[in-house]
């Protein structure tokens, strides 16, 4: 990221789509098939440089701690 010419917008694609996939009560499971497909099948990335469901896990813990009624 020192690079000033790197795009400092290039994954807000995936933050609206996160956050309702967590409004809609996803799971960790659901999640880290998201992130699979769009970081594998959107932008084209290697998956043996990600851990989705560690990633998933603290979406999950992250929405569900910030906003504890939004799923009731």
């Amino acid at each position: 990221m020192d690079d000033p010419d790197w795009p400092r917008d290039e994954y807000d694609c995936l933050l609206g789509p996160l956050l309702r996939h967590l409004e809609g009560g996803a799971s960790e499971a659901e999640l880290a098939a998201f992130l699979s497909e769009q970081i594998e099948g959107h932008f084209g990335l290697d998956p043996a440089y990600y851990d989705y469901p560690a990633v998933a896990a603290k979406l999950r813990n992250w929405y569900d701690e910030s906003w504890p009624d939004s799923n009731s």
